[in-house]
C-alpha cells in the first residue's frame, strides 16, 4: 500500500502548497473518519496533561516556541527525527501546530486546550489540558488538491509509526525546559 500511496505526485517543499493546503487538511481530518468509524488507535495520540506551577497563558506562550525545535525527542531511533513544527493558531485559551514530514511533507496536527477541572477553579487548582495529535491525511499536504485526494482516500487505514506521541512527548519536554512541570495522566 505505502508503495502506491508514495505514487502521489507532491510538490516542492519551496513551493510552498502544504502550507496553502494544511489548514483545509487539518478542519476536515479526513485521516480521522475511519479511526473514528472502526475504533482504530493507529494514527493520532490524546494525552491529558496536568499543570501546577503555570497559567494557560504561560502554557501556550511556551509551546508557540516549537517552530525553533529542530528534532523531536525521542527515546529510540526513529525514522522522521527531524522536527518541522509550525503554529497555527495560538491564543490565550488554546495551541494549534502543524508538524510537517521531512520529505513529502505529511501533516500532523498538534492541539492542546483546557478541560473544565473536577477541583473547581480555585487559585491553586491544577491546570488540566487535553492535548491531542493526530494524522490529518493519508495524503501529503503537498500534494496538488490533497484535500480531495484526501477524501477520495479516506477509507484507506494507516499508521503513524508513533509519530504522534512523539510530537506530544517534544511538546512536555518543551514545556519542562521553560520552567512548567506537566503531569501525564490517561
Amino acid at each position: 500500500m505505502w508503495d502506491l500511496l508514495r505514487l502521489i505526485p507532491v510538490c516542492p517543499k519551496s513551493w510552498g502548497l502544504h502550507s496553502w493546503q494544511a489548514p483545509l487538511l487539518a478542519a476536515v481530518r479526513p485521516g480521522q473518519w475511519v479511526q473514528r468509524c472502526c475504533g482504530l488507535r493507529t494514527n493520532w495520540k490524546r494525552q491529558r496533561w496536568v499543570v501546577r506551577n503555570a497559567t494557560l497563558g504561560d502554557v501556550v506562550l511556551a509551546l508557540s516556541k516549537c517552530e525553533h525545535l529542530t528534532e523531536q525527542r525521542t527515546h529510540r531511533e526513529v525514522q522522521f527525527k527531524a522536527a518541522d513544527y509550525h503554529v497555527h493558531d495560538c491564543t490565550a485559551t488554546s495551541f494549534c501546530a502543524f508538524f510537517f514530514t521531512t520529505y513529502r511533507q505529511w501533516l500532523d496536527v498538534i492541539e492542546v486546550s483546557q478541560v473544565p477541572s473536577a477541583a473547581g477553579a480555585g487559585k491553586n487548582a491544577p491546570l488540566e489540558l487535553s492535548a491531542y495529535s493526530f494524522s490529518a491525511s493519508v495524503v501529503p499536504a503537498s500534494s496538488p488538491l490533497a484535500l480531495i485526494t484526501a477524501i477520495l482516500l479516506f477509507w484507506i487505514p494507516f499508521s503513524d509509526i508513533g509519530q504522534n506521541e512523539l510530537h506530544l512527548r517534544t511538546l512536555c519536554a518543551l514545556l519542562e525546559e521553560n520552567g512548567i512541570q506537566v503531569e501525564l495522566r490517561g
